[in-house]
């Protein structure tokens, strides 16, 4: 058997390369362990901080509706308005279409004067049909009329302002002004103190 033996200025050699390759590994390894760490520390962080935006947003969400639910109940309570009750769905089915939420109670206000004159038991607030059509109920004419509006009025006319909509809704050329006026009413209605705990 032949040994072959290594001479010691490269056998010196290899032990040194062997030393730094073992250094580098060891620093490797603790750079591996530090970056798995950071990211273990900082993905719960980034996630509790997606989840706070998201819970933030929902709240302002859903404390300007109720400003505009309390809103609007108090204007229809101010009108004597059959349609008080109401306010939430009115507010929460023209959000739900994409409308502005003072739109219907608007039309509203202009065809019967927020509800208070209409056919008996017709429920028909915004002289839908010319006044002819009966609802079955107060909520089913908010829900028919808002859907209507942005299934046929808003996504097939491109009508979502009082003067677009008003070519398709009304003959008056009045109609779309009295709408707006109510309209910047609505928006311009300062509740009183009482108001702010209603329909809520």
């Amino acid at each position: 058997m032949l040994y072959y033996q290594l001479d010691p200025k490269v056998w010196k050699k290899f032990q040194a390369l062997g030393f730094f390759l073992s250094l580098i590994m060891k620093r490797l390894i603790v750079y591996f362990i530090i970056l798995f760490g950071f990211l273990i520390i900082r993905w719960p962080v980034q996630a509790s901080s997606a989840k706070l935006v998201m819970v933030v947003s929902e709240n302002q969400a859903e404390s300007a509706k109720n400003e505009k639910i309390i809103k609007l109940t108090s204007f229809l309570k101010e009108k004597k308005s059959p349609l008080t009750p109401y306010a939430r769905i009115l507010v929460e089915e023209a959000e739900k279409n994409d409308l502005d939420w003072r739109l219907v109670p608007a039309i509203a206000g202009v065809e019967s004067s927020f509800g208070k004159f209409i056919p008996e038991g017709s429920y028909n607030a915004y002289g839908w049909a010319n006044g002819n059509y009966f609802f079955s109920s107060w909520e089913e004419g908010i829900k028919i009329v808002t859907q209507t509006l942005n299934e046929k009025y808003s996504k097939v006319w491109q009508a979502k302002t009082p003067w677009e909509i008003g070519k398709y809704y009304a003959a008056s050329p009045t109609w779309p002004n009295r709408v707006s006026f109510f309209m910047e009413q609505i928006e311009n209605h300062t509740p009183k103190p009482a108001d702010f705990t209603l329909n809520l």
